[in-house]
Order: C-alpha cells, then sequence, then structure tokens
C-alpha cells in the first residue's frame, strides 16, 4: 500500500480561503470572540430562567414535530478562524413545546457532516502540514427558545417572529483522513501517539455540545410553520478533527502503529519542517466548535385530553 498524498489534494481541491495561524498575537482575537459568546450565552440563559418561571403558566401548551435540513460548518486546529466556512451538510428531526406565545423548548436529533483542509488555506505555513479529516455527527439536543414577538400558530395576527436560543446536547463523532483511494477513520490509529508505551487510552468520540444563536419562524399556513436557525455548538472536545497537540516520534508510531498511523499523523511534504517530536501539531488551549444553519418545516398541535367527570 503506497502513500497517496497526491490524491488526497485531489480529492479536496484548494479553496482560496484567509485563515489565521496560531502564532504570534493572533490567538488574542480568538480569545476574545470566545469570551464574548460565553458572556452572551450566561446572560441569555438567565434572562431565559427568569422569564420562563413568571409566564410558564399563563397560556395552554402547544407542540409542534417537524423535520429539518442543514448546512454545517466547523471552526479548530484545520480551520482556525473562518466562522463562516458551510462545507458539510446534514439533516434532522425535532419536536417543539410552546409554553406560551414567547417561551418554548425543543429537542432535535440531527446528522451533519463537517471537514477541513490544510490545502484550502491561503496560509502557506498551513498548507505545507498538510492534514486533513471529515467526520459524521450524530447529535441529540435540547434547547431553550425566548421570541422576540408573541407567536401563535393558526390564530390572530402573530405569526412572525425571531428568536434567540441556548442549550445542551452530546454528539458522536468519526474523524477520517483521505489515504491510498478511500478515507480511514483516524482515532484507532493513535496520530499524536495514543497508543505509544503500550497505552491503551484515546480522546473518546462522545461529547458534550452546548448550542447558542438565533432563529426565525413563520406561521405561514394554518398549523404549519417554517423556521430556519443560525447557530454555533460550543463541545468539550479537541479531536473532532483528530488534532490538538503535539507530533509524537513518527518512528516509533511507524513501528507500533503501522505505515498509515505514520503517514496520517505527519502528512506533509514540506521535509522535516514538521513532525519533529514535540513540535506543535495543533492548538490544545480551545475546544472545537461545529455550527449548523437549518431549514426546517413543523406541524403544530395541542394534546388529547382524557374527558374527566365534570365533563359529562
Amino acid at each position: 500500500m503506497g502513500l497517496r498524498y497526491p490524491e488526497l489534494v485531489n480529492k479536496h481541491p484548494k479553496k482560496d480561503k484567509s485563515y489565521l495561524f496560531f502564532n504570534g498575537l493572533k490567538p488574542l482575537k480568538i480569545v476574545a470572540l470566545h469570551v464574548f459568546c460565553t458572556r452572551i450565552m450566561l446572560r441569555f440563559f438567565t434572562l431565559s430562567i427568569l422569564i420562563s418561571i413568571v409566564s410558564l403558566s399563563a397560556h395552554a401548551q402547544i407542540h409542534e414535530i417537524g423535520g429539518r435540513v442543514l448546512v454545517s460548518g466547523y471552526v479548530g486546529d484545520i480551520n482556525p478562524t473562518n466562522y463562516t466556512d458551510f462545507s458539510g451538510s446534514g439533516f434532522g428531526i425535532f419536536y417543539r413545546k410552546n409554553f406560551n406565545k414567547r417561551i418554548s423548548t425543543k429537542i432535535s436529533l440531527s446528522k451533519a457532516r463537517v471537514e477541513g483542509n490544510d490545502m484550502w488555506n491561503s496560509e502557506q505555513s498551513l498548507q505545507d502540514r498538510g492534514l486533513s479529516f471529515r467526520s459524521d455527527i450524530y447529535e441529540l439536543a435540547g434547547q431553550l427558545e425566548v421570541s422576540f414577538f408573541d407567536f401563535q400558530v393558526n390564530e390572530g395576527k402573530d405569526k412572525v417572529t425571531p428568536y434567540l436560543f441556548g442549550g445542551v446536547g452530546v454528539f458522536n463523532f468519526t474523524p477520517e483522513a483521505f489515504y491510498d483511494g478511500g478515507y480511514v477513520e483516524l482515532r484507532p490509529l493513535g496520530t499524536e501517539g495514543q497508543f505509544l508505551n503500550n497505552s491503551k487510552t484515546t480522546y473518546s468520540n462522545i461529547a458534550a455540545s452546548f448550542p447558542l444563536g438565533i432563529g426565525f419562524k413563520y406561521n405561514f399556513a394554518g398549523k404549519w410553520c417554517i423556521n430556519s436557525e443560525v447557530g454555533m455548538r460550543y463541545t468539550t472536545t479537541d479531536y473532532l478533527d483528530d488534532v490538538s497537540g503535539t507530533y509524537a516520534d513518527s518512528q516509533e508510531i511507524l513501528e507500533q502503529g503501522g505505515e498509515v498511523a505514520a503517514y496520517l499523523s505527519n502528512p506533509s511534504q514540506a521535509g522535516n519542517r514538521y513532525g519533529n517530536k514535540g513540535q506543535q501539531r495543533g492548538n490544545d488551549v480551545f475546544n472545537d466548535t461545529y455550527s449548523f444553519i437549518t431549514f426546517g418545516i413543523s406541524y403544530t398541535f395541542k394534546p388529547f385530553r382524557c374527558p374527566e367527570l365534570s365533563d359529562y
């Protein structure tokens, strides 16, 4: 089995994108963005809980079931700063419970794909590193939604509103890389030396996610609604892309893990500029994130109530 780095490049054609690599003072921009988003999330949850306590019992509860399609993006060690790169896609189903005209909760199940490739980068240092991946994500999440305006399906004029949402979820991921004409799962290879020195532990492929974003919903006909969301998922893993810390000894990986593991741990064609033991391979300061832009449709219904004796 030979090395096929040129095929990897052909599989993922180069895109003209302006990413920033994590060196010098550039991480400070990412720090500021993460701090800002974290503060917004905490304030949103505090406000949402207060509103919910005041108004949950004010109106009859209405339910929705629906489906959605989505485009997905990722920000991490292979795409450090481009939050507008949505190169993946997916789909999902959801259930929403409307407590009143402003407050609702939603449970969703989604499948999406995220991917990244150093060869898509305009930064030469990242191109020379030569890492790439793709990963299918299966996410189960719950979120609280707070509408800007009153919204009530099939009644009155309250038929459209934007809303904020935040929540928590759990997801499964399986990073893969292109090699010798097909995709190879990266986690069992120990590309950062996880299995050296007789170690049998590696990172988990199950992690938590924390959705945060803004949405829009419109009651376009009777009990039918359409909705769209833009949301980022903060996660508890830095291995969504199988890249986090430093390079391990390539010769040890070759001897213990084989040719595939050794190559995918360091596919660089830039000589000995990359792959030296202890050299920076990724950025372990921040965990990876992924984002969804969704487009969905739902049907609204009220739950069936069993008759009581007082009804007769």
